[in-house]
């Protein structure tokens, strides 16, 4: 999810967004999208993974570790050039970073992490509060603002066919349990967190080696993630009509294995000072994670 690339459909994809726009946002040249989510911590999963077991779990791994993420991309809109002499910097109540320029051009980026570029342990998420990105160029001062939606409520989600407790072979563990080869659907309906927002679903899956009793995050960790990488069709998805469930194919799930299911809320803003052009936009996004067991 980090090698974003705004494409030429950005614009087009946030206008029906816009609604009333000023008339010198249909003159301006500078497009931008602003990005904030937050991935859960996986030791932490709703359905409680014994302390003890979590420990021998491989979740200090990239892959698996909980963060947050703030990316920000910048193009000329008659160009469609991207521009890479901006200053970056987020705000929201008590707290401030900025952004590096990322590794694709107009691209900008900070993460929590400490082992990247460019990390800042003050980067937090926070539902309900407003995350104002800051854009300074060529001595002009771009802003898109946006509110951080809550993580949807654990009780709000349901499963099909429902996970039912099942040891893990030898291991003196229960584990809520899905069966192999077989589809899993991921209905989120009843949750008034995900109302009028898009929802979407990442799945990750940590090997069991039965023999030395050991766990290994499967190469690649993810296994389905629904959720667009690059802004413009990330946008896009989140102005169109949102789903109320999504169906993970029976082949992502084999024998053997732990899977951690994320399911991740977004809100999207056009709330964005008049000298952005059209198609400007803030989005953010948190997940909660549910943790079980393919025997």
């Amino acid at each position: 999810m980090r090698q974003w690339i705004v494409g030429s459909s950005l614009a087009t994809s946030l206008l029906f967004a816009s609604g009333c726009n000023q008339i010198n946002q249909l003159t301006a040249s500078t497009l931008a999208v602003s990005v904030v989510t937050a991935s859960p911590d996986l030791a932490a999963a709703v359905n409680n993974i014994e302390p003890g077991f979590a420990a021998s779990l491989p979740l200090s791994d990239p892959a698996m570790v909980a963060q947050v993420d703030a990316w920000t991309e910048i193009m000329d809109r008659n160009s469609q050039a991207p521009v890479s002499n901006a200053a970056v910097a987020m705000d929201w109540p008590g707290g401030h970073v900025s952004f590096c320029p990322a590794g694709t051009a107009g691209t900008y980026f900070v993460d929590s992490l400490t082992t990247t570029a460019c990390s800042s342990a003050g980067l937090a998420y926070a539902g309900g509060q407003i995350y104002t990105t800051t854009v300074s160029l060529s001595g002009s001062t771009y802003t898109m603002k946006v509110t951080a939606p809550a993580p949807v409520g654990e009780n709000n989600v349901s499963f099909s066919p429902i996970l039912v407790d099942t040891n893990i072979d030898s291991l003196p563990l229960s584990f809520p349990s899905a069966a192999a080869n077989t589809a899993l659907n991921v209905d989120w309906s009843n949750a008034a967190e995900a109302k009028g927002k898009n929802t979407f679903v990442t799945l990750a899956r940590i090997d069991y080696n039965s023999p030395s009793n050991t766990w290994s995050v499967h190469s690649p960790a993810v296994v389905f993630n629904n959720m667009p990488a690059p802004p413009s069709d990330f946008i896009s998805l989140v102005t169109s009509s949102p789903a109320a469930n999504v169906t993970i194919p029976a082949d992502r799930f084999v024998s053997q294995a732990l899977y951690f299911l994320i399911v991740t809320t977004a809100a999207l803003s056009t709330d964005t000072s008049d000298n952005l052009a059209i198609g400007a936009g803030a989005l953010a996004g948190s997940g909660t994670a549910w943790v079980f067991w393919v025997p």
